[in-house]
């Protein structure tokens, strides 16, 4: 393959990733790719003696590396989540389910809004709302939680809030639920009940508490 040729390619490779890299939600995954993207373009540059661009996507590289560096050790210090339990007759808690129903539904379709038997938790990040969960008692067994509704906001949705509410936390086993089930919404609700721990069980999935 003439050398020119795969220079343009690389070129390509490097600005499609910066530009896939706006269309993340999360802001580690942007930095990521980013960071990918300027990697590239900083070696493609470089190859054909850009200088202008090895410098500016190098600086890049530097910023998004820092960055992604001080991303991950607040995610693996857990210090910024937090969790608080709101009445479930909130009005800020259905207004919460109002303003984001659509993302609610196209996450989780089956959910039919809030019931007076569950109980509500918010999760807290630097003190803003992440997420909520809701979970009340099965008929069958009040040891068992279903868990109507589990919702990160988009520029939160990675695993670490799960984490933190189904494992750091304990919440659930420590509120009196040794097991908790839920159905599988959309497919990627399926991917994350996977991801967090839950495992089919018939119509539903179910997540054994420790």
């Amino acid at each position: 393959m003439d050398a020119s040729l795969v220079l343009q390619i690389v070129g390509y490779i490097g600005s499609a990733l910066i530009a896939i890299s706006m269309m993340m939600r999360s802001v580690l995954r942007l930095r990521l790719f980013n960071l990918a993207g300027a990697i590239i373009l900083t070696v493609y540059a470089l190859l054909i003696a850009a200088w202008p661009i090895v410098v500016l996507d190098g600086l890049i590289t530097i910023v998004n590396s820092v960055q992604i560096w001080r991303l991950l050790r607040e995610r693996k210090a857990h210090s910024e989540f937090d969790i608080l339990e709101v009445d479930i007759d909130s009005r800020y808690l259905r207004q919460f389910v109002i303003q984001y129903r659509d993302d609610i539904k196209a996450f989780q379709p089956h959910f039919e809004g809030v019931v007076n038997t569950a109980r509500a938790f918010f999760i807290l990040k630097d003190a803003l709302v992440a997420g909520v969960v809701l979970v009340r008692p099965t008929a069958e067994d009040p040891c068992v939680g279903y868990v109507e509704l589990d919702y990160i906001l988009p520029w939160h949705r990675d695993l670490q809030p799960a984490r933190y509410v189904y494992e750091d936390t304990g919440l659930l086993h420590w509120v009196g639920f040794e097991k908790v089930v839920t159905r599988a919404g959309s497919r990627k609700h399926r991917e994350y009940l996977d991801r967090v721990g839950y495992r089919p069980a018939g119509d539903l999935y179910e997540l054994e508490l420790s």
